[in-house]
């Protein structure tokens, strides 16, 4: 008879007596965690990793933090939020972006430096004619990728005339983009925070999608042409506002085309304030808020929403509240602790390749054991 290997005896074992060390938050607060109730004192370490299906020998981690890094987080977040509900209230909404470098800025892929330089100084392999300086060079890269994009994933996306759509997958498969990836759901963004970058801390960014967003229309046969137009965001993927602009960036030449505004200054707006009438100041640089239609099955388990970014917008940052830091050293921790609760590269993605992800970092953490145990 084959002797039942001593780990999986010690998982059937402590999760049977569920027992956990008693100087966490959880067993404190009796919600989740409780003591050996015979001894009155926490049982060893390698228990409490047997009942988190980790072995602590093997992966180097400390049970007690993994176990502390979650609820710590996820408390910190529920701070976060309350302080939000009590100064707008609970209809108010708040969108969440996990970035595993807190240093990074809040700017979508073909507005950051490196894309710009990358462009530029391709260009200037091109020789005389081409655009060399950083932004033209960085345009017109962006114009190429967004039109060969839309002609090749033909096959794959159901219309490619919806523009919005297009866009939306180039993102989401890593192209790229004047979007920047936002939440609703707060333990999805402590997930990306959580990911790589494992010597810096990460952060959980926090904006509240609200933007009085000034364009105006480009093109012939539109009523008023030229007169600037407010439209209070965050707007569906479908609004004239995103749309007219995504016809540029797709090189679509069928008006109408949009240009985004600066919006009123605060010349303007005391003028209108004299005047009577009520004129709404820009909140997020002009940044434009977007909830997408969830077409594509990655967006819905992500709960994505995006920001798009025009040209001449900021950086987002001085907009942004940090809701929660991700200490460098809690990573690890926190990324078994939000796999133990479901949160994983398998449920964030929700498709093949996101199941291929999943086995990878657990190949990475040393967490691909055979059934058994191994051999007899």
């Amino acid at each position: 008879m084959t002797k039942e290997p001593s780990r999986a005896k010690q998982i059937r074992q402590a999760r049977a007596d569920r027992v956990f060390p008693c100087d966490l938050p959880a067993c404190q607060s009796g919600t989740a965690l409780r003591c050996d109730q015979e001894t009155g004192k926490p049982p060893d370490v390698g228990a409490v990793s047997a009942v988190l299906g980790i072995a602590e020998g093997a992966h180097g981690v400390n049970s007690r933090r993994m176990a502390y890094e979650l609820p710590t987080a996820i408390a910190g977040l529920l701070s976060s939020l309350s302080e939000h509900e009590g100064m707008f209230g609970l209809s108010s909404d708040l969108w969440f972006r996990g970035q595993a470098d807190s240093s990074w800025g809040l700017l979508p892929g073909v507005l950051r430096e490196p894309f710009l330089a990358s462009a530029a100084s391709r260009m200037k392999r091109l020789g005389a004619g081409w655009p060399t300086d950083p932004v033209r060079a960085g345009r017109a890269t962006e114009y190429e990728l967004n039109r060969r994009f839309r002609r090749k994933v033909a096959a794959h996306l159901p219309d490619v005339d919806d523009l919005a759509a297009v866009y939306f997958a180039a993102q989401h498969y890593g192209l790229p983009t004047r979007l920047l990836d936002w939440t609703t759901n707060p333990l999805v963004a402590l997930f990306f925070a959580s990911l790589g970058e494992d010597d810096r801390d990460g952060v959980v960014w926090s904006i509240i999608p609200s933007e009085s967003y000034y364009y105006r229309f480009i093109g012939e046969g539109q009523l008023a042409p030229g007169v600037p137009r407010m439209r209070p965001a965050p707007v569906p993927e479908t609004d004239e506002c995103l749309v007219g602009q995504l016809k540029i960036l797709f090189q679509r030449f069928d008006p109408p085309f949009v240009s985004p505004e600066y919006g009123p200054d605060e010349e303007w707006l005391r003028k209108a304030e004299v005047a009577g009438y009520r004129m709404f100041p820009r909140l997020l640089d002009g940044v434009l808020p977007v909830v997408p239609g969830l077409k594509l099955a990655r967006m819905r388990s992500q709960e994505s929403c995006f920001t798009f970014h025009p040209a001449d917008s900021g950086d987002l940052t001085k907009h942004a509240v940090p809701a929660y830091l991700v200490p460098a050293s809690a990573k690890r921790a926190l990324r078994l602790a939000l796999r133990r609760i479901g949160v994983t590269f398998g449920s964030v993605y929700s498709d093949v390749e996101g199941v291929a992800m999943e086995l990878k970092a657990l190949l990475a953490e040393g967490m691909i054991i055979p059934d058994g145990g191994g051999p007899a």
